[in-house]
């Protein structure tokens, strides 16, 4: 297999070169070969100015734990010193190695080379889970620098090294809205308003006639259900969008939200018709409106409304039914049994029933209340979203 990749390889490039092949290309030749050296000599014999047939004999190598990768990747070095990918690939097999400082050295070289590789080099850099002080020395100074910061700053929403790097980031663009947005994110994650609310502010202030940093902080207001002075500043928040801003789905989505809050059922669903009206065609976003139409309603206690919209929320998506099991609560709590029983076929037929509904399909959990409280709606899940 190696010999057909290096040959194919081979193929690709003339006796000099003159610019970088695309990385996939050669990578795409090593795919499921396994290392023939004597095929690689050969090869090497063949084109000993051909940079791409070590690349490709290192890249088998490191993937097969080989410990000739390092020689193919040297020699790759020796023809094509100006290539990131062969800095980067050396980078990867001196990581493997545990040669921590050499690797870091190398990334920078293959960042500084191409930002075609940052990509490349954000990824071994995550892996190795550098400190702050290995950040601080391998992203290179400039604008290459703050380019790959970014890069790193995309890939690391979740890693433990992704705070320090938007910090670094920020430092150098404080106007990023990226990295405030992210930054906003982490803030809300660990209750800390007054820090969300600053980084939803940097939003606003940077690109105001956009709809990010308003519809944040009316998020932000939005999720702070216990709190009656809440739905007045989500309410102001969403006075701060720009006009365009007021015609979009997302707008209208959270006007929808705030209008059940106040306990407003007409404001409500007529956020819900502009919703349906700017779907359009959409069958995704209409089934998320009446999905959402479905959890609101229900917020408001209007069960037969709520049922409604989510039975024709469910009868678009099928044959998923992701909303039958809420079509099922609603439908026990108002006693109709009829309903909960058609529901209940249907599901057994197409999905795994919800701990919490198997017991009204299976009829063990005993009669419903002629006219009891209507089923919270559960507040973890994403307003429009099946609990």
């Amino acid at each position: 297999l190696i010999g057909v990749a290096l040959s194919a390889a081979a193929g690709l490039f003339t006796a000099r070169f003159t610019s970088e092949p695309d990385r996939v290309r050669w990578q795409e030749q090593a795919q499921s070969a396994a290392l023939d050296e004597q095929a690689m000599r050969r090869a090497l014999v063949n084109h000993p100015g051909d940079p791409v047939l070590p690349l490709v004999g290192a890249n088998i190598a490191l993937r097969a734990r080989d410990p000739r990768a390092l020689r193919f990747v040297n020699r790759a070095i020796e023809l094509a010193p100006a290539w990131s990918s062969t800095h980067i690939l050396l980078a990867q097999v001196l990581a493997a190695r545990g040669l921590r400082s050499q690797a870091l050295l190398e990334t920078r070289l293959a960042a500084t080379l191409s930002a075609r590789y940052h990509p490349a080099a954000a990824r071994l850099l995550l892996a190795m889970q550098v400190t702050d002080e290995e950040l601080d020395r391998v992203v290179p100074t400039g604008p290459t620098g703050t380019e790959l910061l970014r890069t790193l700053g995309a890939a690391a929403v979740n890693a433990p090294r992704g705070a320090v790097i938007d910090e670094r980031l920020l430092a150098r663009d404080p106007t990023d809205v990226s990295a405030w947005t992210r930054v906003a994110g982490r803030a809300r994650s660990r209750g800390d308003r007054a820090a969300e609310t600053r980084a939803w502010e940097e939003i606003l202030r940077i690109r105001p006639t956009e709809a990010g940093g308003c519809l944040g902080l009316a998020d932000m207001h939005l999720a702070r259900t216990d709190d009656r002075a809440a739905v007045d500043d989500a309410e102001r928040a969403l006075g701060r969008c720009a006009l365009g801003v007021r015609e979009g789905y997302e707008y209208l989505r959270r006007t929808a939200i705030l209008r059940a809050r106040r306990g407003d059922t007409d404001g409500m669903r007529r956020a819900i018709d502009q919703l349906l009206e700017r779907s359009g065609a959409d069958a995704d976003q209409r089934i998320a409106v009446f999905a959402l139409r479905g959890q609101l309603e229900l917020e408001l206690r209007h069960e037969s409304a709520a049922l409604s919209a989510y039975e024709l929320a469910d009868s678009m998506s099928a044959p998923r039914h992701p909303y039958l099991a809420s079509v099922i609560r609603i439908a026990h709590a108002m006693g109709d049994q009829g309903r909960v029983r058609n529901a209940c076929m249907t599901l057994r037929e197409d999905a795994e029933l919800p701990s919490d509904v198997r017991p009204l399909c299976n009829g063990t959990a005993g009669a419903a209340p002629d006219r009891g409280p209507a089923p919270s709606p559960d507040t973890t899940q994403p307003i429009g979203a099946d609990p």
